[in-house]
């Protein structure tokens, strides 16, 4: 947890070579807005599958602006072992036409400026989540840059394949049937009086998703099934034939079994288990 804050004290009191002060600044600006979401170990929420496609047009944030964050596993390559880990936080702003997705991390106790947002407009849809890829060609990603002296990999769309992934998964969920946004941890008054006397950033208050459905696998088995439910996932939206004749809209839903499914056992998808898991940590 705070990492927002760990990230707005950096950009403050460091003070970086002259050509780099106006984006340092701009950091600051991007990551003071918004409410933050603690996400998973690696911000994957939950198994994604091959057919899943996202309309961006149907899907909407929670509130206008959100800051996830998360641990990234570093990896050089994919069956290399894990190297180490960075802390992520990634703004994600939405507008009538476009997302903005503005990613930031900490490597080594050294935090990197958001040198550039991805806009994502809402026109494309891209089909994501496949083995661990994502295909980016489906993805018109345009990087507005923040600062002319950062290096040209930083400009490209595919070195941010895992924070796009983990936005996408974050979109998805929100706007789930079964899922709403509930809040599971406060700054206490002691805190936001202690911060501002210091002339500190704020502490956040932080959400969660959580996820309404049955665990149970007796439920998959009464519904007429007999194998065991299958890991967390996204169940897309269709039509229901009534008895009556009628048609309905079902909406797309989180379904299967978290206990398998969700990346880490450090987020829970219930909001009382978050919030025990959030009194630990403090």
């Amino acid at each position: 947890m705070n990492l927002r804050r760990q990230a707005i004290s950096y950009f403050t009191e460091t003070k970086p070579r002259p050509e780099f002060v106006a984006v340092f600044q701009e950091s600051v600006r991007q990551l003071s807005m918004g409410e933050s979401f603690l996400m998973p170990h690696n911000g994957y929420l939950f198994e994604a599958k091959k057919d899943t496609s996202i309309e961006l047009r149907d899907l909407h944030l929670p509130f206008d602006v959100c800051v996830l964050e998360w641990v990234k596993v570093l990896e050089w390559v994919k069956d290399e072992p894990d190297i180490g880990t960075a802390g992520m936080v990634c703004r994600v702003r939405e507008f009538d036409e476009h997302f903005e997705v503005a990613p930031t991390m900490r490597v080594d106790r050294v935090w990197y400026p958001i040198c550039l947002v991805l806009k994502i407009p809402k026109a494309q849809s891209f089909e994501t989540f496949w083995d661990g890829s994502i295909y980016m060609n489906k993805v018109a990603a345009e990087p507005i840059p923040l600062t002319p002296y950062a290096p040209p990999e930083i400009l490209d769309g595919q070195h941010y394949l895992h924070e796009v992934k983990v936005v996408a998964q974050f979109l998805l969920a929100a706007n789930c049937g079964n899922v709403s946004p509930v809040k599971i941890h406060e700054p206490s008054a002691k805190q936001v009086k202690a911060a501002q006397a210091r002339g500190n950033p704020p502490f956040n208050s932080y959400w969660a998703l959580d996820c309404s459905f049955d665990r149970d696998e007796d439920a998959s088995r009464a519904a007429g099934g007999w194998h065991a439910p299958p890991r967390l996932h996204v169940r897309r939206g269709h039509i229901r034939h009534l008895p009556s004749g009628k048609l309905t809209w079902v909406r797309q839903c989180l379904v299967g079994n978290p206990d398998r499914g969700v990346v880490e056992k450090d987020y829970r998808t219930s909001a009382s288990d978050a919030a025990k898991e959030q009194e630990k940590r403090s």
